[in-house]
């Protein structure tokens, strides 16, 4: 290392494929990331050198890779030695500035997870389900194997998945804080697979490793009709316990024979229905090697999916917080009424006094009516309760392997609220974390940015779902696609994107169809399926997510190896659709929900028009992947391009500029998806602006209304933006700000006159497709957005409005953080700008462009823009 090196601040993140210091990647050719967030520096080269530790704790080589003379930072590959299952990297980054002075990092490491099959001797392992099991009762078995150690360990690995969801124990602790582990994808195609540091937990002698299997996803129930056993109906655990001795001995436990299962106190754990727990069968140090073997029988065999195992660096659920009840009341007849003041999603924890054997009863609901009862109406077929009954005469109680969206609860089955000693809200969903603020002058905005964000963490559970609560919490492409721009400005979504695009791309038929949900699943055939259509096919607006979420991400995280992952299906899906729509024109074959602007409250929106603009879309989208890749394809999804465009202006816009039927919608996504012909745009400007100033609110469903106030902002009508958006209207965010809502609903008007949630299973409180305005916030009101892939150029363009003050946005980028905020007084525009180092921005003022340099940058501009 240089003399004249000194230790970086402590804002510099360093990363390996943009996780810290993760174990189980899945590639052998990772990549690095470096931040220093630190105004005026500057990176004129930098250095790499690494250590690798192998498999069973040997170092096996060194990796210096000289000074590179590169502004990069971000997603740096790894140019070392070949690296191989379970190897061990430490790792550390050399900087220089322009001026030669020297800077490093702290050490950081990560960890290749197992790549190949013949790196797994364990066989999957479970328990039969009793002759007896329905679906009020399937148990959740208790799987154990007790083994010696013959010294002390030095580094010891686990790697596990499971048929379900699996529970990890070693010598009575939970190995990790992970929930819902290995998580949903199409088990057909990939079982995902978790590796755990387990040094400390284990010691000389004696040890017991354990696990709780639920049906999870894999066996529980899925959809609309709760339909159980999708995937397979018996649950198995797939273990690897790789333990390395300080005496040089390695010792691998597996799944095999020698374990033992039995059934305990977990009667029943669907995410649907709830929980079913007695405390009667609870068996205690279970997973001590001192405990009894005694009703413990040996395991069998059982199939394992057939999918790939794949190792999942993460991010995954965890317990985020604990809420304290706001609200807690008895009713006359003894029972418990909670509220927690906002939405969660999770489940309850109670620590509570009762008789042996007494039952005590818990209900979810996101809202209650009138008369302090549970709305229950919106959750479809999920129960969403959970029934405990009591075995010692104090409990401690939480729920294993079901959760649901709920702000209120109530409590049967206790003897008033002084046999209740503690009761919280346990708040969970996916560890992602959040990288953009925005604030403003207005309390309005303010709550729909807070609301929105709260929405999204709550759909973050694995995969993105569209609610929490009801018998639904799927995959829906169409709904994320809108709100994808809004969520990777708001949370560092890369990572958790990494594995639902690969739901996706598993999704993909044969023919290049995606079908609207991912992961995938049968449903039944139309005879026995409640909800009418079909839903498994292709869906325009919905399906073309598969190709919009892969490309906002690029956007916003700059990384090209996800191109050249989706590129192949993307291309597929882009001529089947050209094949089935020659002449650009998409027909939908119904017009079903899959193919209208869902929610809308006008008259409506063509569905061909709608389907023919995302087809167009999806063109371009493609048509970009292929000149970022510099693949061969890109002069002919160019051409496609343009002939789409022509196409859709000759079809739906007519002389005088109408589009359409004349929906918000309909001159919305031609105007924002560069639709409209230039001999066509003042027309067709006038003709949009004329149709906002009549409605004076949001007529627009989930896919227009991501475009609306963008399209206002484009034809130079902010103030109609700023109009509809600030509406103190009903339905209207102002409206739903005064009704006290704490997450996005689904509905536009979701309460009745009297104040109360309407009973409609299609009335979610917390969906996030109507809070896809955030996007506009961030890159129109406070004016910040990524003008090249991955923020290395920013765009500024403030457009103040509405009687705005002042507004302020900022992102932390994978360069640094970036912000834009303004102050708007009675001659001027004073303008605070960061741009993040080795990065430029464009100020965007007054129909001029200024670049503006690395570092802080403070201006004050005519306020006549």
């Amino acid at each position: 290392m240089a003399v004249n090196a000194k230790p970086l601040e402590p804002t510099l993140r360093i990363l390996t494929e943009q996780r810290p210091n993760p174990i189980g990647l899945a590639t052998r050719k990772p990549r690095f990331s470096w931040c220093l967030d630190q105004v005026g520096w500057a990176q004129e080269a930098f250095r790499i050198r690494a250590r690798i530790i192998s498999r069973h704790g040997g170092e096996r080589g060194h990796w210096d890779g000289g000074w590179m003379l590169s502004a990069q930072s971000h997603l740096v590959p790894w140019g070392g030695p070949s690296l191989l299952s379970g190897d061990q990297v430490f790792w550390h980054v050399a900087l220089r500035e322009n001026d030669g002075r020297e800077l490093f990092s702290e050490e950081g490491s990560f960890e290749i997870g197992l790549l190949d099959r013949s790196d797994w001797s364990a066989v999957c392992v479970g328990l039969p389900a009793p002759v007896h099991a329905h679906d009020d009762y399937r148990p959740c078995p208790h799987l154990r194997r007790i083994f010696s150690l013959g010294g002390a360990v030095k580094r010891a690995r686990l790697h596990i998945t499971s048929a379900g969801l699996a529970e990890p124990w070693l010598n009575g602790q939970r190995v990790s804080d992970r929930l819902f582990r290995p998580g949903w994808t199409d088990y057909r195609k990939r079982l995902l697979v978790d590796t755990y540091d387990v040094t400390d937990l284990l010691v000389p002698g004696e040890n017991c490793l354990g696990a709780i299997l639920g049906e999870g996803w894999f066996a529980g129930a899925i959809g609309f009709e709760g339909r159980r056993n999708v995937y397979g109906k018996q649950t198995g655990l797939l273990a690897q316990l790789e333990a390395c001795l300080e005496n040089g001995e390695i010792v691998c436990i597996v799944t095999d024979s020698e374990w033992t299962g039995r059934f305990g106190p977990i009667l029943a754990s669907d995410r649907y229905s709830g929980e079913v727990f007695d405390a009667r069968w609870e068996l205690d140090n279970w997973c001590l090697p001192e405990s009894s073997c005694e009703a413990w029988r040996p395991c069998s065999e059982v199939p394992l999916p057939a999918g790939s195992l794949v190792p999942s660096p993460g991010p995954f659920v965890r317990v985020q917080k604990m809420l304290a009840p706001s609200c807690i009341s008895t009713t006359e007849n003894g029972d418990i009424r909670v509220d927690l003041a906002k939405s969660i999603t999770g489940w309850a924890k109670l620590e509570f006094a009762a008789p042996y054997g007494r039952i005590v009863n818990l209900a979810f609901a996101e809202a209650r009516r009138i008369d302090g009862s549970l709305e229950t109406g919106t959750l479809g077929n999920a129960r969403c309760r959970d029934t405990v009954t009591v075995g010692s005469s104090l409990l401690e109680w939480q729920p294993h392997f079901t959760y649901r969206g709920f702000r209120h609860f109530d409590i049967s089955g206790l003897d008033g609220e002084h046999q209740l000693k503690r009761v919280l809200g346990v708040s969970a969903h996916s560890d992602v974390e959040e990288i953009g603020q925005f604030s403003c002058s207005d309390p309005v905005m303010n709550s729909y940015f807070d609301m929105a964000r709260r929405t999204l963490k709550m759909n973050l559970f694995d995969i993105f779902t569209d609610c929490p609560q009801r018998n639904e919490r799927l995959g829906w492409l169409g709904d994320a696609a809108q709100f994808m721009p809004s969520a990777c400005k708001m949370l560092e979504m890369a990572p958790f994107l990494e594995k639902w695009i690969g739901d996706i791309l598993d999704a993909q038929d044969k023919d290049g169809v995606f079908p609207p949900q991912a992961p995938a699943y049968e449903q039944p055939p139309p005879p026995f399926r409640t909800v009418s259509p079909d839903l498994t096919g292709l869906g325009r607006a919905v399906s073309d997510g598969a190709v919009l979420i892969p490309w906002t991400t690029y956007e916003h995280a700059g990384d090209l190896r996800l191109l050249e992952n989706v590129f192949p299906a993307a291309l597929h899906f882009v001529r089947h659709s050209l094949n089935a729509a020659p002449d650009y024109i998409w027909h939908p074959e119904d017009t079903s929900l899959l193919n209208i602007d869902w929610l809308a409250r006008d008259e409506g929106t063509d569905p061909s028009l709608l389907c023919t603009a995302y087809l167009s879309q999806t063109i371009d989208r493609v048509a970009r992947m292929a000149a970022a890749l510099g693949h061969d394809a890109t002069a002919e999804l160019c051409d496609h391009r343009v002939k789409a465009k022509q196409a859709f202006a000759g079809e739906f816009i007519n002389s005088n500029g109408l589009v359409g039927t004349g929906s918000q919608t309909s001159f919305a996504l031609a105007i924002s998806m560069g639709l409209v012909p230039q001999e066509k745009s003042d027309s067709v400007c006038r003709q949009f602006a004329r149709v906002v100033e009549q409605e004076g609110q949001f007529t627009s469903g989930i896919y227009g209304i991501a475009h609306i106030l963008p399209a206002l902002t484009q034809i130079g009508r902010a103030d109609l933006a700023y109009s509809l958006f600030q509406s103190q209207s009903r339905p209207g965010f102002a409206y739903w700000q005064r009704s006290g809502l704490t997450t996005i609903p689904e509905l536009w008007d979701p309460f009745d006159d009297d104040g109360e949630l309407k009973s409609d299973w299609g009335n979610s409180l917390c969906h996030v497709a109507l809070g896809s305005c955030t996007d506009w916030l961030f890159s129109s009101v406070a004016g910040l957005a990524p003008d090249a892939p991955g923020w290395r150029r920013l765009r500024f363009a403030p457009r103040p409005g509405g009687k705005l003050e002042h507004a302020s946005a900022s992102v932390r980028t994978p360069y640094g953080t970036a912000r834009c905020g303004w102050h708007l007084n009675s001659r001027s525009l004073e303008v605070e700008l960061l741009v993040p180092p080795n990065c430029s921005g464009n100020l965007h003022w007054n129909g001029e462009v200024h670049r503006i340099e690395a570092g802080a940058t403070v201006l004050s501009l005519s306020n006549g823009g």
